[in-house]
């Protein structure tokens, strides 16, 4: 991929673009540096607006919203924005580069292997979190007046694990404050289902405790391996989250610590007023818990460590990209998202699950970025579209329907909505096992198996045409069907297309299965060549009007 085009700039104001990190549906994110005086150097992350909603004055206004909450945070778990540019008719804001994986790749790899995050690491990891919520949450004006914050999306896209075990919560892009330009309308849901808050998705008034509520989900699912409230369609998880029974965790786990229990169940609980009033305050009872634990103190060296050996395979792929680019060399490829793969994971049990016979469902996810500020939907039961940051979609039809609330002109038509609601009507048999991912048009489905000694499962790719391999021998070309005999051990399912990443999903062919997979493009990058002095010279008077800085 060239990095000169219409769509892919060469430098935006002062710093020079490397290569595409990834593409959202509001955002591109790339890979930057910049080049000071004196040989300085400096890697950053440039979330640049698509050109076609930099002309919408209302996006612009909710772009420039999170540059503005952001800007003003300054915590170590929190990503720290350094600028807010403009150059020409490009709008960009420029972020710190996190050498890490998001939280969703984090419990994938732990998922995919079928191991345990562990109960200690993963409230580590919640406690984290709240602090860098809680900085946000304190933020103030000049005049000492609340801006009472809530980040509204707190969910395993939006926070970032670095190598050395460092916990930072990202994209505030729909976060909520008092004194905003730009006003969510009144009535609108953003955020990802399954991390909402109840009252967040009745669209009702929204303090700091709907985040508690959200890391009492991450919570949850870090400490029992579990999705909490995924179902077969996003209004199916919104009237989770309002209506269905959580199971405390040591209904679960019979070992489960009941100290941090209480502090699980607290956080979820649906009253507001009953929960932690604060992040800080659940943060502080983790902590308590912590204490008590082998490890106390020590956290953080113990996730460095996880980090380092679960990404080896990807730590090595991006430190020598930042050897290259801070040689000014060649970057050739990118490593893919991590989240971009698929993934089993478990449902809690809900009432039909436990009388039917669970069936396994097998998922892709394969639109990157974890980095852009966009309103999000949350995934099916057989999740199509877990953890995916792109607009708010899916739920026009089911919740115009009744008449709950209204959308932004961003959300996805109708139709698609109607497609997927037809799919989960065929097919009713609900699955324990649904798989996180990244964010991906996919959608998978669950279906009766029709025979006992064997199983079917169906596989599709966008685009068509890539050629399955299974255990290493080539079944066919997508779309297919291949026969599996049936069976509880995974098989490793390969996909191959000219001009895209191969791609290697593990397949559980226990029950017949619809397999829908995005292919990602290989990226390529032309060479970059360092500047010759004069162009790395400070900008002049007339380009640095074009930005602004936030110190």
């Amino acid at each position: 991929m060239s990095l000169v085009s219409p769509s892919n700039p060469s430098r935006l104001g002062r710093y020079e673009i490397v290569g595409l990190l990834a593409t959202g549906g509001m955002a591109e994110v790339h890979l930057g540096r910049f080049m000071g005086p004196s040989g300085f150097e400096r890697v950053v992350v440039v979330k640049r607006i698509l050109p076609h909603l930099a002309r919408e004055e209302a996006f612009v206004d909710m772009f420039l919203d999170e540059a503005r909450i952001v800007a003003k945070i300054n915590h170590p778990n929190v990503i720290q924005v350094s600028e807010l540019g403009r150059d020409g008719d490009e709008l960009f804001l420029v972020m710190e580069f996190v050498e890490g994986e998001s939280l969703g790749g984090f419990m994938r790899r732990h998922w995919a292997n079928d191991r345990a995050i562990g109960v200690e690491l993963a409230a580590f990891l919640v406690a984290e979190m709240c602090a860098g919520l809680h900085a946000a949450h304190e933020l103030r004006d000049e005049d000492g007046r609340s801006q009472e914050i809530v980040h509204r999306d707190v969910s395993p896209q939006n926070v970032m694990i670095t190598y050395g075990g460092k916990v930072k919560v990202l994209d505030f892009g729909i976060a909520k404050a008092v004194d905003r330009s730009t006003r969510t309308k009144t009535g609108t849901v953003k955020g990802k289902v399954e991390y909402m808050s109840p009252e967040q998705c009745r669209a009702l008034h929204l303090d700091r405790r709907s985040d508690v509520f959200s890391l009492g989900v991450l919570l949850f699912e870090l400490t029992t391996g579990k999705r909490l409230f995924r179902r077969r369609s996003e209004f199916e998880s919104l009237r989770a989250v309002s209506e269905d029974p959580i199971p405390p965790p040591t209904t679960l786990a019979p070992d489960y610590p009941v100290e941090l229990e209480r502090i699980v169940m607290r956080a979820l609980a649906r009253p507001v007023d009953e929960r932690f009033a604060t992040a800080e305050d659940m943060r502080r009872a983790i902590l308590g818990y912590l204490r008590t634990t082998p490890d106390a103190g020590m956290y953080d060296e113990v996730l460095a460590r996880r980090m380092q050996e679960l990404f080896a395979d990807r730590l090595e792929l991006k430190n020598a990209m930042l050897r290259r680019v801070r040689a000014g060399s060649d970057v050739t490829r990118l490593p893919p998202p991590e989240v971009d793969l698929g993934v089993e994971a478990p449902v809690v049990p809900t009432a039909v699950t436990l009388a039917e016979k669970p069936a396994r469902t097998v998922v892709d996810r394969a639109e990157p970025t974890h980095v852009a500020p966009v309103e999000r939907s949350s995934p099916d039961v057989t999740p199509s579209r877990a953890w995916k940051p792109v607009a708010m979609v899916g739920l026009v039809a089911a919740l115009t329907a009744l008449g709950w609330f209204g959308f932004s002109k961003w959300s996805r038509s109708a139709s698609s909505h109607d497609a997927e609601a037809k799919a989960a009507n065929e097919t009713p048999v609900p699955a324990s096992r649904p798989e996180p991912g990244a964010a991906s048009s996919t959608e998978t489905v669950a279906v009766v198996p029709a025979s006992d000694a064997s199983v079917e499962i169906e596989i599709t790719t966008t685009p068509a045409g890539a050629q399955v391999f299974v255990d290493g021998k080539e079944r066919g070309t997508t779309p297919t069907k291949v026969s599996f005999t049936r069976g509880d051990a995974s098989v490793d399912v390969e996909l191959r297309l000219e001009g895209y990443e191969t791609r290697t999903e593990k397949v559980v062919p226990n029950v017949a299965q619809r397999l829908a997979l995005s292919m990602s493009p290989a990226v390529r990058f032309t060479p970059i060549r360092r500047a010759t002095p004069s162009a790395t010279a400070a900008p002049s008077a007339a380009a640095s009007s074009k930005y602004r800085k936030f110190n």
